[in-house]
């Protein structure tokens, strides 16, 4: 498709990019946090024992990072039907994560999915959609008349 009839950016991909913002913050805090807890323990110390901060925190640090960096894939894909392809796995696949790990923020990546499968969307990325012709074989006419005569 040429660069100069490639349409706008649709509502869809705005949303992607939102919703992978939102989770790169969300991660970022998670590794920020974790960071703190393993830095300081002692600060947490009151709450319990200093080993167990210890390991909280590298599980929270851990956990921000992969979810930055599973976040910042879809950032950078070009406009190619396979990039579609991608995203459209990666927004299934962190919904159920979502879904089975933080249950409150399953609600992030489903605008963006509900709305990925639409026809400018598949437009932006390239995919072209040709029509299905509709192959007229009299079978349907013949079935109606009485006894199949004409």
């Amino acid at each position: 498709m040429d660069e100069a009839h490639r349409p706008g950016r649709p509502l869809a991909v705005k949303l992607l990019w939102l919703s992978c913002g939102l989770m790169i913050f969300l991660g970022l805090c998670s590794g920020v946090l974790g960071g703190v807890m393993i830095a300081a323990p002692e600060l947490c110390a009151d709450a319990g024992d200093e080993e167990d901060f210890l390991i909280l925190g590298g599980v929270l640090a851990a956990f921000g990072l992969v979810l930055m960096l599973f976040h910042f894939v879809p950032l950078f894909l070009p406009r190619k039907p396979t990039s579609w392809g991608f995203i459209n796995t990666f927004l299934i696949v962190s919904a159920a994560i979502l879904g089975i790990i933080l249950t409150p923020l399953v609600i992030i990546p489903l605008p963006p999915l509900i709305m990925w499968s639409r026809d400018e969307v598949k437009e932006y990325y390239g995919i072209i959609r040709q029509r299905r012709r509709c192959i007229d074989d009299g079978w349907d006419e013949q079935w109606d008349k009485p006894n199949g005569r004409p």
